[in-house]
């Protein structure tokens, strides 16, 4: 049990490395520098510049960056719940305790993967109510 627990860590930290690692070695400036560059390489960068200038565009901006964490995170997470399911050999104990991860996975997917529609739905919402 613990070496599965130990590969199932390891392919996380490899899925998450490959998620995020490439997106910090290509990131680029834009030419917005407030601090002035030293050949090239900016020395301060604002992170919410870029039109983020209502609550709406934070929240979105906030949801974008958790979705791109929590995908690969769910993918691994659900691959773990059907090994669950394998690993519980019909012994009736651990079955219940793979169909208890398996629902609370999916009511938590729906969650963060609703959050998105959550929040278009309450700009459109805030955007109707304007005069």
């Amino acid at each position: 049990m613990k070496k599965i627990t130990f590969i199932i860590l390891i392919l996380m930290m490899v899925l998450v490395s490959s998620v995020l690692l490439p997106s910090l070695v290509f990131a680029t400036s834009h030419g917005d520098t407030a601090g002035g560059t030293t050949e090239g390489i900016p020395l301060s960068l604002n992170p919410l510049k870029g039109g983020v200038d209502t609550l709406m565009g934070l929240l979105t901006l906030v949801v974008d960056a958790v979705m791109y964490i929590a995908v690969p995170v769910i993918i691994i997470l659900f691959i773990y719940a059907g090994l669950k399911f394998v690993m519980a050999r019909g012994v009736p104990a651990e079955i219940d305790k793979a169909k208890e991860m398996f629902k609370w996975l999916v009511i938590g997917s729906a969650i963060i993967l609703g959050a998105k529609l959550l929040i278009s739905i309450l700009e459109n919402t805030i955007n109707s109510l304007k005069p």
